[in-house]
């Protein structure tokens, strides 16, 4: 292999251009080729190198985003029978003259386990030739008028194209907000619009502000972060007793630990589950991989963080009110975030966004605004609504080291930026710190937090050394690839950055396109194709999740868990398996069920975790 690529902890070199995994079920190999006539011919050449026997179909071909150092990215993925839950994956980039092809082969529970360590291998890979623009030496542009104008300009025909209701931004800059605006409507179909004003969910990005809680507990030396959870939760447990006891307040906001993203569990179960029974059923959780291993990220953990943090803060109540009390006196109030809430019910009484999500056709939905109660028993995790005003002080705060604009200190310099500190690595630029992504973004140290529920999507990053800082709120599900693209923009006005944020905005809308054709031509919703359903028909229980009842609607089928429920499509694949497709938005087809030859079981492979409806 001509070429230097990096070697994730615990995985192995096999020849010269392959990387194994730790538990043998993921590779990727590095291969180095002239470009064919097409990337799904220079995909298969790849292939060939390692198998020559390799004839996998191909599901989907992608054109990606632009990158920084590369002239064009692709991906191609290939059908995989479902009931061998395993993925084959061929990342094409291209440089000059020369193509530079990755392919996976591993379990879906590897590549789950082990994605960040894929991402580090991926970013490692740097040929001759590799260049990446520098911002290193760029000091921010002030944010004029002229800036607001071209922002404008962007965001607009943005939206449009990736089908966003309604978006809120707040842009911070040598210690004020120089910019706040709205755009677009608070729920698709109606006319109110949204203001910067305007409540969105922010999803994990309440991480931050549960570790910022964190930080102001330390300063009152109610605890530390070498505090143990079990010495504040009594009673809790993980599945594995020597974790159980070991685990601090700093582990839990780590994603350093080995435990997995475990989501399922409060997805479709949460109407009247407790802080406190949501945290007994981590008993049944262990890790898989090992500590300090690789990036694993778990609302489970993060939560119950918060609420140990906040059962130092007061020993009376339920953790709910615990948590809320400790949030607000610590994080609101301090900060002057009056718009920011943990219930939805506050939220929601005054100017409130909606939920939406893309639907099986292709188009927005608005959601249910019950199904964003899914998150309130892992509240420190997600559970938080603010505004992009709101948010924008707790930027001006980091901005600060620990002092608002208004010169009161809320939380030491020294605590704060342990925040900040370099934690487990996610790829060869990006770590994690306590609830924050470090990120090196063409030189640039930013210092970010995304996050998303079933109907929002956030964005909040700040450049400490630049003085900037913004904030974006969106209400559509899964609008990553939009919140990229803004960012960038950002980066281009406020530093020269390579103009390529449009070019993101088509890759990601083609994307979006692409793969609600891709689903759609799986899926069959005729009720003849349908008709086989029919002995389904029944109700089924799962330990983990609670009951699916399937039922006959009209011509067609429906399946109702315990919180909501949702139209089925279906897929017979070529192998002879069976899936059960959920239509309704977020999950649009993309949510499958595999039904056991007798008809007997349901399973819902979420890649590490399995789980199995059985028929009562």
């Amino acid at each position: 292999m001509p070429h230097d690529f990096t070697i994730p902890q615990g995985w192995t070199l096999e020849g010269t251009s392959t990387l194994v995994g730790p538990e043998g079920d993921l590779r990727i190999t590095f291969v180095e080729l002239e470009p064919a006539a097409t990337i799904v011919e220079t995909a298969l050449a790849g292939w060939r190198q390692i198998d020559p026997g390799f004839g996998s179909k191909v599901l989907r071909e992608a054109a990606l985003p632009p990158m920084d150092g590369w002239d064009e990215l692709h991906q191609v993925l290939y059908e995989v029978p479902a009931k061998e839950a395993r993925m084959e994956l061929a990342i094409v980039r291209r440089l000059g003259s020369r193509a530079f092809v990755n392919l996976v082969r591993g379990s879906t529970a590897a590549i789950s386990r082990r994605g960040a360590q894929l991402s580090e291998a991926f970013s490692g890979w740097k040929p001759q030739g590799y260049r990446e623009v520098s911002l290193q030496d760029r000091a921010a542009s002030l944010w004029t008028d002229e800036q607001c104008q071209k922002f404008k300009e962007f965001i607009v025909p943005a939206m449009a194209a990736m089908q966003i209701p309604g978006v809120s931004i707040a842009v911070v800059q040598n210690g004020r907000i120089v910019w706040s605006d709205g755009f677009g409507v608070r729920r698709a179909g109606e006319q109110a619009p949204v203001h910067a004003e305007t409540r969105f969910m922010i999803g994990s990005a309440t991480k931050p502000l549960t570790t910022l809680l964190m930080a102001m507990l330390i300063d009152q030396q109610k605890l530390s972060w070498a505090t143990r959870v079990c010495d504040l939760l009594p009673g809790f447990a993980l599945a594995d007793p020597e974790m159980s006891g070991l685990l601090t307040v700093k582990h839990t906001a780590s994603a350093s630990t080995g435990m997995p993203r475990q989501d399922a569990e409060f997805v479709f179960r949460y109407s009247k589950i407790t802080p406190e029974e949501r945290i007994a059923e981590m008993k049944s959780m262990r890790p898989t991989t090992g500590f300090g291993e690789t990036f694993q990220y778990s609302n489970f953990l993060v939560a119950a963080g918060g609420y140990a943090a906040a059962r130092a803060f007061t020993s009376s109540g339920s953790l709910e009110a615990a948590y809320e009390s400790a949030f607000t006196e610590l994080v609101r109030r301090p900060l002057g975030m009056r718009d920011t809430f943990l219930r939805q019910e506050d939220a929601q009484n005054g100017d409130a966004a909606m939920p939406h999500a893309l639907n099986f056709e292709g188009g927005v939905s608005p959601l249910p605004l019950h199904i964003e109660r899914a998150v309130y028993s892992v509240a420190p995790a997600g559970g938080a609504w603010s505004t992009a005003l709101d948010l924008a002080r707790y930027v001006l705060l980091e901005l600060g080291n620990g002092k608002m604009p208004e010169g009161e200190r809320v939380v030491s310099e020294e605590v704060l930026l342990e925040r900040r500190a370099k934690g487990i690595k996610i790829d060869e630029k990006s770590c994690y710190g306590l609830g924050l992504f470090i990120s090196d973004e063409s030189g640039l140290r930013v210092i970010h937090h995304g996050g998303n529920t079933f109907g929002f999507s956030t964005d909040m990053f700040f450049v400490p050394e630049r003085g900037l800082g913004v904030v974006v709120l969106t209400n559509l599900y899964a609008a990553n690839l939009f919140l990229v693209a803004v960012r960038q923009k950002i980066f281009e006005l406020a530093f020269g950055a390579e103009p390529k944020a449009e070019k993101t905005i088509a890759a990601a809308a083609k994307m979006i396109q692409d793969g609600v054709a891709v689903l759609r031509q799986k899926t069959s919703t005729d009720p003849s194709a349908l008709e086989w359903i029919a002995d389904l028909i029944g109700t089924y229980h799962c330990a983990e999740l609670g009951s699916a009842t399937i039922e006959r609607r009209g011509d067609g089928f429906w399946v109702q868990f315990d919180e909501w429920g949702s139209a089925l499509g279906c897929e017979i694949q070529a192998s002879g398996d069976r899936l059960l497709r959920l239509l309704a938005p977020p999950w649009r087809g993309s949510m499958k069920l595999l039904v056991d030859p007798e008809g007997k079981t349901l399973l819902l492979d979420q890649a590490q975790q399995k789980y199995v409806f059985s028929k009562q």
